[in-house]
């Protein structure tokens, strides 16, 4: 509304954020520099914040990426 001040957080922590981890191996060998990539269910498209999410592996082939939510 004009004249009113608001108080808005960008980049504030999620509500109820959920931790992924695990590793990426092919042949029993670890992929380093593998995407591994989330999509928020009931999303269509790229919409919304936090939608989408890209980690990429370590030199032993694990990850760590929080979502947004559950889903």
């Amino acid at each position: 509304v004009e004249g009113e001040d608001v108080h808005v957080v960008l980049g504030g922590r999620p509500a109820d954020p959920v931790t992924v981890r695990g590793r990426v191996l092919a042949g029993g060998a670890p992929q380093a520099g593998a995407m591994v990539n989330f999509m928020a269910d009931g999303v269509e498209g790229a919409s919304g914040v936090g939608a989408f999410k890209i980690a990429t592996t370590g030199k032993d082939g694990s990850y760590l990426v929080e979502l947004d939510r559950p889903g």
